[in-house]
């Protein structure tokens, strides 16, 4: 068995308030690989994790087993799945439901009695009570199997099985547990603690069964609730990614082997563990062709991706790309992609400096529809193609590099972003050294935005250049494809 415990810590958030975002879970791309070759993957969830349906659902994938400790924890069996309705729920007589787009509002004697708020998915997420003034009293968090798994009511919160029996509470504010004594399947029916409660579960309910031939592939992060020292004789494979900090727990790494996503991380980590673990690169995502269609456009479209940027940097990339744009606005045209609001907003910002910096000089596409429907006859101005887009969900961003001639990646490495470049047969420019970029081959690693404006001359003045950058792509689809990717954990495996 392959048991492939990952980072997972934060829960779904209520649809009114969720931003929509691209959301990559630790070790899915992992388990999927696993899976296509042929092995039997366990997931191990440490942390509390009432929707990790939903979160498998949307990834679309499932493992072959599960392993929650919350769920021993709450005396969940397995195979527990129902629909849970809102009107399921015990109200009083008198209420009426007011529907909204995100929420279901309970009255009851002219007042707001409970919300029922619901994930993305169109499934109960939490159901919240408020009292005559108006505070919340309590907060029932549902899991996305179809029962209540938790209610929270104050400093405390109550856990519970399917069947709706306590199985034990924590007080948050003291950190103090205590455990239910009809169901009580631990050593002790208090605890000062959570994490020992955790920890005490995690040893006897899951490290005791790993046999020799199986393997424990454990990714390395700080906000760990095990510590990595319980691993040490089951010969784990440590993972690391870009995805979250480590700096804090590798000192408790002391045997198994380690695995990271590039050659910087590799030589980052390398002085920090024990001399004679062997570090393997195994890429975090297979790269899958697909062969962008950007040669079938006329304009040539540049893609920044904007979310590592600093403002000065942005700025500067910016001006560069204007004095292209400006020479051939029916030729050329820029795409800037974020992953967050905070960067969306900066885009903007620089955006709006630019049209002020060049007043009376340019267009934007959408300022030259707007002076058409208002029929406002001025100056004849080049309209420039200039985008920008919050990047939300993975066919968005698919979408988007489908049309991509060039993308300048600044910064820091984004595997996402990079991989689905090279799926794309994009050429890279970026100030930073990455596996997926060879430069002079299939892009070129720039110190400055002087020599983005080479870059950029170089792979949209001269097809040759752009169609050897295609080519150089191709090559490494196969290096990092799926099939290359099995070859390197029957390695690690083995």
């Amino acid at each position: 068995m392959e048991y492939i415990i990952p980072a997972w810590h934060g829960q779904l958030t209520d649809w009114s308030y969720n931003i929509p975002q691209i959301e990559i879970y630790d070790g899915i791309n992992r388990m999927r690989v696993l899976q296509d070759s042929g092995r039997e993957v366990e997931l191990v969830l440490t942390d509390y994790q009432p929707q990790m349906t939903t979160k498998l659902n949307k990834a679309a994938i499932y493992p072959d087993k599960i392993f929650s400790v919350y769920d021993k924890l709450q005396g969940i069996q397995g195979g527990y799945n129902q629909i849970l309705s809102f009107r399921d729920f015990n109200w009083p007589d008198d209420v009426i439901f007011d529907f909204s787009p995100f929420r279901v509002l309970v009255i009851s004697e002219n007042r707001l009695f409970a919300k029922v708020n619901f994930d993305t998915q169109g499934k109960i997420l939490s159901v919240e009570y408020f009292d005559n003034q108006g505070q919340k009293t309590k907060n029932l968090i549902i899991d996305s199997r179809g029962f209540i798994s938790s209610a929270q009511m104050g400093d405390k919160t109550v856990y519970y099985d399917e069947e709706g029996h306590w199985r034990f509470i924590h007080d948050v504010q003291s950190d103090h547990v205590v455990i239910n004594p009809q169901f009580n399947e631990f050593g002790r029916l208090e605890y000062s603690h959570i994490i020992d409660l955790i920890q005490e579960a995690f040893a006897n309910e899951f490290l005791c069964h790993v046999q020799s031939s199986d393997n424990l592939i454990v990714t390395i992060e700080n906000r760990s609730t095990i510590s990595y020292e319980k691993y040490s004789k089951y010969h784990p494979i440590y993972s690391l990614s870009h995805w979250h900090k480590y700096d804090k727990v590798l000192d408790q790494i002391h045997s198994g082997q380690l695995i990271v996503p590039s050659k910087h991380m590799a030589d980052t980590v390398e002085g920090k563990v024990d001399k004679d673990m062997p570090i393997t690169i195994v890429p975090s995502l297979p790269v899958q062709v697909r062969l962008g269609h950007s040669q079938r456009i006329k304009r040539q479209i540049i893609a920044v991706f904007a979310e590592k940027m600093e403002y000065e940097d942005l700025k500067k990339i910016v001006e560069v790309i204007y004095q292209r744009l400006i020479k051939d606005p029916e030729g050329e045209g820029v795409h800037f992609l974020t992953y967050t609001t905070g960067q969306d907003a900066l885009v903007t910002r620089v955006i709006a400096e630019l049209k002020e910096k060049y007043k009376g000089k340019f267009l934007t596409e959408e300022e030259s529809k707007l002076q058409g429907e208002n029929d406002i006859e001025e100056e004849e101005l080049p309209v420039l193609y200039i985008k920008q887009d919050r990047l939300t969900s993975t066919a968005s961003l698919l979408e988007i590099f489908d049309k991509i001639r060039i993308l300048i990646n600044w910064g820091k490495s984004d595997d996402f972003v990079q991989t689905t470049a090279i799926s794309n047969g994009i050429p890279q420019l970026q100030n930073f050294v990455s596996a997926t970029l060879i430069n002079h081959q299939n892009g070129e690693i720039c110190k400055n935005a002087e020599e983005i404006a080479k870059g950029l001359a170089k792979y949209l003045d001269n097809m040759n250049n752009w169609n050897q950058a295609l080519v150089y792509d191709v090559r490494l689809l196969n290096k990092y494809s799926e099939d290359n990717l099995v070859k390197i954990w029957d390695k690690v495996l083995e």
